[in-house]
């Protein structure tokens, strides 16, 4: 505490008592003046007027020493105390909101006795001594009655999220129930698609860009020793240049006299928000612009860019030829590095569009020692500032006047009537009332050209708009086949995922060409500026869908003021440039952010961080998907993949061990449209993988989406097995038909075959009959069987898989082994070895197993299961199986066989094992003496997977259905178990020889 010590008592005296005082002395007197007076004798009277100025003179000595002694006597009764303001930023901004009530109170309930007076430097407390002590302890209340706790948080985009309107309503509403307040510290991890290359030991050189007439530059240094007419420096709102580290470096550089001239001219400071002007100095400059900033908060980012459009306007008022900025507010007022450098940037854009005169240069001058802001801000630069006019950034071309090119898709910009178009599908904005005559423009010329019937459909179809936003209608007396219209209110402030999505239903459609008008938000206050932004962001996301259908989109208004608005901005050329950013790096996006909650309560900020989290959980999406053929994809595929992932949001974690995918992110749209591609990529690399000169797999049906043979399934055109007798012979099912050719290509004597009622029924291929068999095993009833062979050769390369090697009639096994130059070497070599890192392994051969009988049976099994089971999915994966040598050659003849089952455990169920990755599968490959370890690559029908148990020996029923499961096991491991050999083939035997490397 600092005290005002005036006298040696250490208290002021208050004069009224010292009026009080004397007026006593001077009421004594009158009444001695009246004592004294004679009031009948006249001479005594004229006697006593002689005594009155002596009696006066000496009472009023007498009064005036007595007034002395008391003031000097008296112990004053007021006192002064001060204490400092310990708080500042956010805290000081908590205690003028929240705390300035209780010192209000106090002051008005110590009115004339105590007072506290509170400035952002001081607490300055005024009262009588008995009160004083209640200042302070209010004081000393205020000082610790702030309450600060950190919460972090971990998401993908969380900073982005929080930023944008929704969580900015999710943070103002958090604040306003609990009389909090927070504050955010981001550390931002960027994940570009390549990281700028970091040369240490070596400066880095000044980077920029052209805009109009204005050059931009980023560059290492000191902001005081920058040659430009003005430079800018961040103050105090007192101007007090001691205060703050750039403040304190330009005072010492500059001197004193630009101290003297602010508080000269500026008495009183400055605003936050506001800038104060000077000369100079010793500096190398002609003026200095002082600028107060706010602390950063995502909601005063307009403020701020505001602010720094001021100071660019004073500049040019000054007539300045150049300028140089700092890294406005990244040190004590916390922006983010990042958010610094584009508003800067956006506002010299901005300035620039005025068509400036004077100024030329702008310079935005980094700290040396601060490489990952000096990072930052250039990579932001990157982003918004593109050299070349013609090319727009994210693959966007003008190829010629208003005619753009994205990957195949061409966008044009006309004047025109949107019904008159010939085209395929128009796009309409739609309020949620679905009212055509109230939802702009466009809708009111489409009602008056279609008339009251699409006004029917269009209310027919309420509630497939208020679910998914978009709708499509029939287009009644138009050229266009389809109307697709886009709800208007759930797309107000995301109107490029509106028009993504009707892009993407035209594309269902078939369509070959969009009309689509200038749409409008549903509060109509969107700029055509803005709305072309985001037609061109939604543009480009669709081309990286690479449609098939869709090729030709057109803007088209007749509004002529809409129209030059956008012609105008693309007349400029280097305007729209901004409007996209680069592919290298494509954009920053926050993983971690800690926020700092401020309020009176220790136990309500727990409270108020554990709703943020989970709110923020909430609109936090996270899903994982499994893919077979990830590991199809090469690498840059999948940076490709992850790259988009990047521009849609989405955070994109790729496992080719598991086969697994994992999306994250606040935007559900950008994961959706990211696994769309993910799809894409996938089937386009199984098709290409079929479709190789030397092919190693089953070819592709485009139509069906099927793995087939060139004539379907050899055993269906080629070998029938029929019963009967005469003219009258009935086929057997392609199921049973496939087993009893394995049979009989076995060389068995017999099969038997208990059919769906419970019939056992005995064939005898010697004598080619089949006996049917009553309970007790005698003869019911015979039938004689034969074997029809359709086709001449079975040896055909056509008839067969097309990777398999020429075989004769006469052999139904054969075992090849592959080149290791052969791409499908290389494909299973890779597969393979996908989960085995950490190890070693030597491939010594892989073989390819070619059996006729093992491959019809699968084959057919495989049609049973694409039939029962629901389209589309996934009835067949690639597991491996490890082995013993001693097993190889039964495996091969005759497949895999469950009467082995046991031999290395049975922990859910009584079946053949397979595994998604090699790493499990190979404690089961045991070694031979040459220490050769045997492992199949098989092809398995897992079709419909439920869990089982170690006593399943058969999966239970499906619900509603006289079918098993198709497969048990547990699927969180990647571990499927079989309990039908005509699921399996074993196409693959990789030898090898293998050691774990030790870590050191």
């Amino acid at each position: 505490m600092v005290s005002l010590l005036c006298c040696e008592s250490g208290k002021h005296a208050t004069f009224g008592s010292y009026w009080t005082s004397a007026a006593k002395f001077l009421y004594l007197l009158l009444i001695l003046l009246s004592i004294v007076t004679p009031k009948d004798n006249s001479k005594s009277a004229g006697a006593s007027l002689l005594v009155y100025p002596v009696f006066t003179c000496v009472v009023i000595t007498i009064c005036a020493f007595t007034l002395i002694y008391k003031f000097l006597t008296t112990k004053r009764t007021e006192f002064l105390s001060v204490k400092k303001n310990p708080f500042t930023g956010i805290k000081q901004d908590f205690m003028k909101k929240y705390l300035m009530e209780d010192v209000k109170k106090f002051n008005s309930s110590h009115i004339r006795v105590a007072e506290i007076k509170v400035t952002p430097e001081l607490f300055i407390m005024t009262g009588k001594k008995g009160n004083i002590w209640s200042c302070e302890n209010l004081v000393q209340y205020l000082m610790t009655a702030i309450d600060e706790h950190n919460l972090q948080l971990e998401m993908f985009g969380i900073q982005e999220y929080l930023r944008s309107a929704e969580g900015i309503a999710l943070i103002k509403k958090l604040e306003t129930e609990h009389r909090c307040m927070m504050n955010f510290v981001w550390d931002v991890k960027s994940e570009t698609k390549k990281e700028a290359n970091d040369v240490k030991g070596k400066s880095v050189p000044p980077c920029g860009w052209d805009f109009n007439s204005i050059k931009v530059r980023v560059i290492q240094g000191e902001i005081d020793r920058q040659k430009t007419d003005v430079i800018v420096s961040t103050v105090d709102k007192s101007l007090n240049l001691n205060f703050g580290t750039m403040a304190s470096s330009v005072l010492r550089a500059a001197g004193d006299i630009i101290q003297i001239e602010l508080l000269t001219r500026y008495k009183i400071g400055i605003g936050v928000g506001d800038f104060a002007q000077s000369s100079g100095g010793m500096l190398p400059c002609d003026y200095i612009l002082h600028v107060c900033l706010p602390y950063y908060r995502p909601d005063n980012i307009r403020q701020i860019l505001h602010i720094i459009s001021r100071l660019l306007d004073r500049a040019e008022k000054l007539k300045a030829k150049s300028i140089s900025f700092p890294a406005l507010g990244t040190g004590i007022l916390r922006y983010p590095p990042d958010i610094s450098a584009e508003i800067v940037m956006e506002a010299i854009r901005l300035h620039a569009e005025k068509n400036t005169h004077a100024l030329q240069s702008v310079n935005i001058v980094v700290f040396p020692k601060d490489k990952k802001c000096f990072d930052a801000v250039l990579a932001k630069g990157s982003t918004l500032f593109n050299d070349n006019p013609r090319k727009l950034n994210n693959g966007i071309f003008e190829v010629k006047d208003h005619v753009f090119q994205s990957g195949q898709v061409f966008f044009k910009i006309q004047q025109g009537d949107i019904t008159q178009q010939n085209t395929d599908v128009i796009v309409n904005g739609l309020k949620d009332s679905l009212d055509l005559a109230n939802s702009g423009q466009a809708s009111v010329t489409l009602l008056e050209k279609c008339g009251q019937s699409l006004q029917k459909e269009c209310n027919l179809k309420k509630n497939e708009m208020s679910l998914k936003g978009v709708i499509v209608t029939s287009a009644p007396n138009l050229y266009c086949q389809h109307i697709v219209h886009i709800s208007l209110n759930k797309f107000d402030h995301s109107m490029d995922r509106g028009i993504l999505m009707a892009f993407r239903e035209a594309e269902k459609l078939g369509a070959k060409s969009v009309t689509l008008p200038a749409l409008q938000s549903a509060s109509n206050k969107m700029k055509a500026k803005t709305m072309k932004k985001l037609i061109f962001q939604s543009l480009k996301q669709f081309s990286v869908l690479e449609p098939q259908n869709l090729t030709e989109i057109k803007l088209v208004t007749n509004n002529p003021g809409i129209l030059n608005e956008f012609l105008k901005h693309e007349s400029r050329g280097r305007r729209d440039t901004n409007t996209f950013r680069k592919s290298t790096p494509v954009r920053s996006m926050s993983e971690k952010l800690i926020v700092q909650i401020y309020s009176t309560d220790a136990h309500g900020n727990e409270e108020i961080g554990r709703k943020l989290k989970e709110r923020c959980a909430l609109a936090y999406n996270d899903v994982q998907k499994e893919e077979s053929n990830l590991h199809l994809l090469d690498d840059s595929q999948i940076e490709n993949l992850k790259n988009l992932g990047l521009e849609c949001k989405t955070k994109v974690d790729i496992s080719c061990q598991d086969g697994s995918v994992q999306l994250q992110g606040f935007d559900f749209g950008g994961i959706s449209q990211v696994y769309g591609k993910l799809k894409e990529m996938t089937k386009a690399a199984e098709e290409t993988s079929f479709k190789k000169s030397d092919s190693f797999n089953i070819p592709f049906n485009r139509k069906t989406g099927k793995d087939t043979v060139e004539s379907s399934h050899p055993t269906l055109q080629s070998i029938e097995w029929m019963y009967g007798e005469g003219k009258n012979w009935n086929k057997y099912e392609p199921l049973l038909n496939s087993e009893i050719e394995k049979e009989y290509q076995n060389k068995a004597s017999h099969f038997t075959r208990q059919d769906a009622n419970g019939n056992k029924y005995f064939i005898d291929f010697t004598r080619m009959i089949e006996i049917c068999l009553n309970d007790n095993g005698d003869n019911k009833s015979t039938s004689k069987i034969k074997r029809q062979i359709k086709t001449k050769d079975l040896t055909k390369t056509q008839s067969w898989p097309k990777y398999w090697d020429l075989m004769s009639e006469k052999k139904n096994l054969e075992v090849i082994e592959l080149k290791q130059e052969s791409l499908e070497y290389k494909e299973v070599e890779k597969h393979f070895k996908l989960s085995l890192l950490g190890s070693s392994v030597f491939i010594r051969k892989i073989q390819r197993i070619q059996n006729k009988s093992l491959f019809l049976q699968f084959c057919a099994k495989k049609d049973e299961l694409e039939l029962h089971n629901p389209e589309n999915h996934q009835n067949e994966r690639k597991l491996f199986h490890g082995t013993s040598a001693s097993s190889i050659n039964q495996i091969n003849e005759n497949g895999f066989n469950r009467s082995f089952c046991g031999k290395n455990g049975t922990a859910y169920g009584q079946g053949v094992y397979f595994a998604n990755e090699s790493s499990y599968s190979i404690r089961y490959a045991e070694p031979d003496l040459r220490g050769n370890c045997y492992m199949y690559r098989a092809r398995v029908l897992t079709g419909q997977f439920i869990a089982t148990s170690p006593d399943t020996k058969c999966p239970p029923k499906k619900p509603g259905t006289n079918r098993p499961y198709d497969s048990g096991g547990n699927k969180n491991q990647g571990i499927f178990v079989i309990f039908h050999d005509a699921q399996m083939y074993p196409e693959y035997l990789i030898t090898y020889q293998w050691h774990h490397l030790r870590k050191l």
